[in-house]
């Protein structure tokens, strides 16, 4: 199920409609990714500090904000979570560049 959503939005991103030489390719590559790659966790780490992060702390405060229908406390409230949401995804990235072994 996550395939197919992910070959329609690159379909869509680059303008074709997926075919079946389409789909093949896709797929090629991650596995060949994973045949060559020796440890993934770097990878996972990354994914894992930018993209939680942002659906955890930035994502909701952004969509907020941009209402703008709220008091001025919360406001800052939201800015306060993103600020927040930065921090913690940079200091774990951090730590993720800082563990890796190349």
């Amino acid at each position: 199920l996550q395939f197919v959503g992910f070959r329609d939005g690159v379909g869509q991103l680059v303008g074709r409609e997926p075919g079946q030489l389409f789909s093949a390719v896709l797929l090629a590559i991650p596995c060949a990714l994973a045949l060559v790659a020796r440890d993934l966790s770097f990878a996972q780490a990354i994914k894992g500090a930018t993209v939680s992060v942002f659906l955890i702390f930035i994502a909701p405060a952004s969509m907020a904000l941009a209402r703008g229908k709220e008091h001025h406390w919360t406001n800052l409230g939201h800015v306060f979570l993103i600020v927040v949401g930065i921090a913690l995804g940079g200091s774990t990235l951090y730590v993720a560049c800082k563990n890796v072994s190349i």
